[in-house]
């Protein structure tokens, strides 16, 4: 059949989670508030003492170190949250929504995801995923409770040079999400996260 003659009644790239506004809006505060902070001793106080003459060698080192204390551990802490995830939909499984429940609580390994998380700038950070990717996650410390192992051919292309430039970007490989009835309600489609929450539980 020639689905592009349907009307298709959900987008390729489908919201399926979404922690909502407010938490969202709260922790990039925070983490503009943290780096600002950061920024600020090491372009103005940091300089001041350093430039006092009466200031100890030590003052402008621990003033830095001071400032980047608080934007270290919240970049820690919360960069697993996960504001957003979209799970791409093959155009078969678009044309309602019995055969999307359908496709999701049978969802194939190769299933494209797409988590998002938010920066230390506050911008939104795209972490690309397959389901079989992913997998719970037990840490020690932090809020993460899911895990990306990348393929061998994603590990590869991050050897060498291009590893400092991941770096750069930010990588995210541990994420949280929860099951709470808001973050589904707000979805394109209540309920498929469920199913691939199932999914990825199976994987671990």
């Amino acid at each position: 059949m020639d689905w592009t003659l349907i009307s298709l009644v959900f987008p390729e790239r489908l919201l399926i989670y979404n922690a909502g506004t407010i938490k969202t809006l709260i922790i990039s505060s925070i983490k503009l508030t943290v780096f600002f902070i950061f920024a600020g001793s090491c372009l103005i106080l940091a300089p001041a003492f350093y430039q006092d003459p009466a200031s100890p060698a030590w003052v402008p080192v621990a003033v830095i170190c001071f400032g980047a204390a608080p934007m270290l551990i919240t970049a820690y802490a919360s960069a697993p949250f996960v504001n957003s995830a979209y799970l791409f939909v093959p155009q078969y499984a678009r044309k309602s929504g019995d055969i999307l429940m359908r496709y999701a609580k049978n969802l194939p390994p190769d299933a494209r995801l797409e988590l998002v998380t938010i920066r230390m700038s506050g911008f939104q950070k795209s972490t690309g995923a397959l389901l079989s990717e992913l997998r719970p996650y037990k840490p020690r410390f932090g809020i993460a409770n899911v895990e990306r192992v990348p393929s061998k051919f994603d590990e590869w292309a991050t050897t060498g040079r291009r590893r400092w430039i991941r770096w750069l970007d930010e990588p995210r490989n541990k994420f949280h999400v929860t099951n709470d009835k808001d973050v589904m309600k707000r979805s394109r489609a209540p309920g498929v996260w469920n199913h691939v929450m199932e999914a990825i539980k199976k994987n671990g």
